[in-house]
């Protein structure tokens, strides 16, 4: 081979190594970005207290519960009805549900999120980062 085609071959072998390098620095730095622990929560957000326990409901709200389980064990109760709602929420989800409770804004009445094995695309999860890292907007 002649000296002009070596040095041709060596051109185009370091524009791959400096292309190659140039997408991995970028995917270190995405994923550094993306993979950042999260905030901690603002505690006037998410200042939980519990409700004080209220007097016993009269017996006319009372119900009385009687199961028998599969086993043949009978259970005994009573259901109490709640004079107000609850103020609080909890939320349990699995799988893309469970992704879509992590990615929506946090509400000062949900106390809690159970999420049962989470999973959401990655794509859209990157495109709605990068839309928010272009628009410098915070996730």
């Amino acid at each position: 081979m002649s000296r002009f085609w070596l040095w041709i071959l060596d051109v185009i072998t370091m524009l791959g190594v400096l292309v190659m390098g140039s997408l991995l620095m970028f995917a270190i730095i995405l994923v550094h970005s993306i993979s950042r622990p999260h905030n901690p929560n603002e505690p006037e957000i998410f200042a939980h207290q519990l409700p004080t326990a209220g007097a016993t409901p009269p017996h006319f709200k009372q119900r009385p519960l009687l199961f028998q389980a599969d086993d043949g064990v009978i259970l005994r109760g009573y259901f109490l009805a709640q004079p107000h709602p609850a103020p609080t929420i909890i939320i349990h989800s699995f799988s893309m549900g469970a992704a879509v409770a992590l990615l929506i804004p946090p509400r000062p009445e949900v106390a809690a999120i159970n999420a049962d094995s989470p999973y959401a695309r990655l794509d859209d999860i990157l495109r709605c980062f990068v839309v928010c890292k272009l628009t410098e907007r915070e996730i």
